[in-house]
């Protein structure tokens, strides 16, 4: 059901034809819903992918691009956190995959976007499917090794450059994504198809039955073949795609529960300022983790569900799809809808989580957000403080630049007086008798010229400090 290579658009005409087919033969194999069923889905999954799924996704979207950057801030820069961003990455690519599916299966398309799809979308976006459940594992694995051998974890952290160390995580979970879903490429293949269309005819008011032919997506031999049906669709499939990481999420994070809980019983010991930050960090993470991992499992229960019945009903659906059916109940079609919706849902939920459950992330956030704000303002604060320059040139900060100039020229004359002052005393010194010595004077009158420069020095930084203050504010 999920990524269905069939055009959607055409299940109205068939399901109508096995209704007529299923009243001729009672025991003619022909699962699928009613007309009115079906009107009622085509109808709800325009709603629901067509438009509600678009507004959802272009919100993740949005979020997050914004969500990256914070996480990758100096305050924020760890390995967890650099996963997430990886995370993020991925989510935006289904999220694209995951539109332009809804938009094929509900909004009328040209031929060349199905050949897009059936040549690299269909396979892209179960690839992409695979990564994200997959990352989701590494962030568990990567938590459990953090709480549960955390010596041993921050040593391995220290010693390896971080991005090296998320691409050993994500390297892997992209090759073998790649490599497990090669054969989706052998599933499309277009069509020659006769089909039967009404036609109205306006002049004589009578509707005619016509014969066309079109070019249509549909299954490859190989994609109906009983043995890759079984095997790789269904098993393969809910194994690799389901089994497999949803037991490994529920035992990764069972056992990080058990760390957490442990420790918390353990916070009346005694312990350092920076080994009590940490945990508190760590298990300010591993709660994130939890609330991610709850909304990946409750968003891809309906997927594993729909796999399950598929899986069991194969030979029903194998003989409806031969007798020209849509082969699936009414209630795997709602749900498959839902699914998809879902998938959308928590690929865009990550920045929601991270707002409500990590302080750091709102304080950059809103920092940032008021810095935008700031930025905004800034022509405004720029244009208003011209005008008032302009209109009173001689304000209150006119009058102490002034001030601090002439407080400047007051010292400079000060300072020459006293160098010619000094010049003359050690003239006359140089005339007084040798029992007494000049020193005395001259090193006074150099001590006064120091304390004088240095007054100096404090007034020049201060117009310095004034002027740049100044600019500051007319920027």
């Amino acid at each position: 059901m999920q990524g269905d290579i069939y055009n959607q658009s055409s299940t109205v005409s068939s399901t109508h034809d096995s209704i007529t087919s299923k009243e001729l033969n009672p025991s003619y194999i022909c699962e699928g819903p009613t007309l009115e069923e079906m009107t009622f889905y085509v109808s709800m999954a325009w709603w629901l992918e067509g438009f509600i799924q678009i507004i959802v996704g272009c919100f993740g979207f949005i979020a997050n691009l914004i969500a990256i950057p914070i996480l990758y801030s100096k305050e924020m820069r760890s390995i967890f956190n650099r996963l997430l961003i990886s995370l993020a990455v991925i989510d935006n690519v289904f999220i694209l995959c995951n539109l332009s599916e809804g938009i094929r299966n509900n909004i009328q398309t040209r031929i060349y976007y199905d050949y897009i799809y059936a040549y690299f979308l269909y396979q892209f976006h179960n690839m992409t499917l695979c990564v994200t459940i997959y990352v989701t594992v590494v962030l568990a694995v990567e938590r459990y090794r953090a709480v549960w051998r955390p010596i041993e974890y921050h040593n391995s952290i220290n010693s390896v450059n971080p991005w090296r160390r998320v691409a050993h995580y994500l390297v892997p979970v992209i090759i073998f994504s790649v490599i497990f879903n090669l054969s989706k490429f052998l599933e499309p293949e277009f069509r020659e198809v006769r089909e039967t269309v009404e036609v109205h005819n306006v002049t004589l008011n009578h509707t005619f039955l016509v014969n066309r032919t079109v070019i249509k997506l549909t299954p490859s031999d190989i994609r109906m073949n009983d043995d890759y049906v079984l095997w790789y669709s269904n098993v393969a499939r809910l194994i690799v795609t389901g089994i497999i990481p949803f037991a490994a999420l529920t035992y990764l994070n069972a056992r990080i529960y058990t760390v957490i809980k442990r420790r918390r019983r353990l916070t009346n010991r005694p312990q350092g300022a920076s080994s009590a930050a940490q945990k508190a960090e760590e298990t300010r993470q591993a709660i994130v983790l939890f609330i991610i991992v709850i909304l990946f499992l409750v968003c891809h229960t309906p997927r594993i569900i729909l796999n399950i019945q598929e899986l069991s009903t194969l030979r029903i659906i194998k003989e409806s799809l031969k007798n020209h059916c849509y082969g699936f109940p009414y209630w795997a079609l709602i749900c498959a809808s839902i699914s998809r919706f879902l998938m959308t849902v928590n690929s865009s939920s990550n920045f929601i989580i991270y707002c409500f459950m990590c302080k750091p992330f709102r304080d950059i956030l809103f920092a940032n957000i008021k810095c935008s704000l700031d930025r905004i303002s800034l022509p405004k604060c720029y244009s208003s403080s011209t005008h008032l320059e302009s209109q009173t040139p001689k304000d209150e900060n006119d009058h102490i630049e002034v001030l601090v100039d002439e407080l400047h020229i007051n010292h400079q004359g000060s300072k020459g007086e006293l160098m010619n002052c000094c010049e003359e005393e050690e003239d006359q010194s140089l005339n007084l008798d040798a029992s007494t010595s000049p020193n005395s004077s001259i090193g006074s009158a150099v001590l006064k010229i120091n304390e004088l420069s240095f007054e100096d020095s404090q007034i020049q930084n201060a117009n310095t400090e004034y002027k740049r203050k100044v600019l500051e504010t007319m920027l």
